[in-house]
């Protein structure tokens, strides 16, 4: 007589992400020649787009096998994959416009603050009481964090004025 107690495990997770964030300052003297209606600062223009996106991929496997009886054999197998995907665009854009620092500089820039954690976790474990008897535990995880997020800060047909300009900055 022989007696069994089974239990295979798999965790798989996946988090994919895609966005657009922008800021823009866009034909602001599109029906003014003269420029009088674009934007001016008493000070310092910066114009900033920002992402912090915070992702977690946590995938917990856990198996367990036991056999008994005259003869017996035992396996166990868990298996845990987590993986995070980023992509999309963060932009900062002037773009025909008049844009006017009166005491500061005109800065744009573009960045990307996420965060992502891929956790995964595998147990296994494997028990055999017999005369004759096999016990075999194998357990195996995999976590992956891509990111294809592009910072683009860009100024296009810019009519500015002042004091220092800042550099783009991604």
């Amino acid at each position: 007589m022989a007696w069994r107690l089974r239990r295979r495990r798999r965790a798989i997770v996946n988090n994919s992400i895609s966005q657009i964030v922008e800021a823009d300052i866009l034909a602001s003297d599109a029906d003014d020649p003269q420029g009088a209606q674009g934007v001016t600062a008493g000070g310092a223009v910066l114009l900033t787009a920002t992402d912090a996106i915070t992702s977690t991929a946590d995938a917990t496997a856990a198996s367990i096998a036991i056999s008994g009886g005259l003869a017996g054999a035992s396996f166990a197998i868990a298996a845990a994959q987590a993986t995070n995907t980023l992509a999309g665009t963060t932009a900062a854009v002037i773009d025909d416009s008049h844009v006017r620092a009166n005491s500061g500089a005109l800065t744009v820039s573009a960045n990307s603050e996420s965060q992502l954690f891929a956790t995964p976790d595998a147990y296994a474990i494997s028990a055999s009481a017999a005369i004759a008897s096999v016990a075999v535990a194998g357990a195996g995880a995999s976590g992956s964090n891509t990111v294809t997020r592009t910072p683009r800060p860009r100024c296009a047909t810019v009519r500015m004025r002042a004091r220092s300009c800042g550099p783009a900055s991604a």
